[in-house]
């Protein structure tokens, strides 16, 4: 009985653990896309030049995560 409440304990434990894990990474994309939604906003009128210059209508990927002195420098 009692090894039957170790193993429940630590599976609950595993899970536990996973749980976090997955919530953590939640919370990283969350705070990712605000980010680059924030930038967006605040840069429009710079980001709608470079879609403008370039030759495919698009901005480079990663350009929203680096910010605003990414954008001025691109």
């Amino acid at each position: 009985e009692e090894a039957s409440k170790a193993a429940i304990e630590g599976l609950s434990k595993t899970a536990k653990k996973d749980r976090a894990g997955k919530l953590r990474s939640k919370v990283k994309v969350f705070a990712r896309m605000q980010k680059m939604f924030t930038t967006l906003k605040d840069e429009s009128e710079l980001i709608l030049k470079l879609k403008g210059m370039a030759p495919d209508g698009k901005i480079p990927r990663g350009l929203l995560l680096e910010g605003r002195p990414a954008i001025k420098d691109a």
